[in-house]
């Protein structure tokens, strides 16, 4: 049985190492500085080591509530978007932490069609337009649809591996969430039940995309046309 203390002290240097590097690494400190206390970012080895690139163990203690308002606004908003709905809170906040918040100016292309996309973004504010690019077989640009929030955008490519297949850009000042497909990858290969609901998250978001589509076309199509 482990002894308490040596627990205790596992934990505190963990604590410690977490600290040091929200308040070194000029990626994390913009973000994450304010939330000091509030995760274990790696669960333990046997020996006491962290482990790298690895999601954390099911049964590590729960995430500290004490992180700010902000903090708390923000992660509700990740929480309650289609793809990870539903999913355990303690899961939730895991996928959140192993991401990046990006603040985006007006005019600022997050995908491009035709080009490698490798990430799943979930809008946290503003306003994003997806639409197809003007070109030989176009007229003009086509607006597919706008992503605000919770909405996410970027999961067709993590389905079927493709390139992108629209531009989406930003309306307005924007914040995104970003999760790198092999970060989420890692969860999934983790934890069977969690990616049996990742995956069900987004085919019944897909299923639910193309009802809409669906219905859009009903609405142009069922009606004749008066002059």
């Amino acid at each position: 049985v482990l002894d308490d203390q040596i627990l205790k002290d596992r934990t505190d240097r963990r604590d410690r190492v977490f600290r040091w590097h929200i308040s070194n690494c000029p990626n994390c400190s913009k973000y994450l500085k304010q939330y000091q206390d509030s995760y274990e970012m790696r669960a333990p080895d046997a020996d006491g080591a962290t482990s790298r690139g690895q999601p954390p163990e099911n049964g590590l203690e729960e995430i500290h509530q004490d992180r700010s308002a902000d903090f708390g606004e923000t992660f509700d908003i990740f929480a309650s978007s289609p793809l990870f709905r539903g999913l355990s809170l303690n899961h939730q906040k895991q996928i959140f932490l192993q991401g990046q918040l990006l603040e985006l100016d007006r005019g600022a292309k997050v995908i491009e069609e035709g080009t490698v996309n490798s990430s799943i973004y979930v809008v946290l504010s503003g306003e994003f337009r997806v639409s197809l690019n003007a070109g030989a077989d176009r007229y003009g640009d086509v607006e597919l649809a706008r992503r605000r929030p919770p909405d996410c955008f970027g999961e067709y490519a993590f389905i079927d591996y493709k390139l992108a297949s629209a531009d989406v850009v930003a309306t307005r000042k924007s914040r995104l969430h970003k999760i790198d497909y092999d970060v989420l990858d890692q969860f999934i290969d983790s934890d069977p039940i969690l990616g049996r609901a990742i995956y069900e998250n987004a085919l019944l978001l897909l299923v639910a995309r193309l009802r809409a589509q669906g219905a859009e076309l009903d609405v142009f199509g069922s009606r004749p046309l008066t002059f």
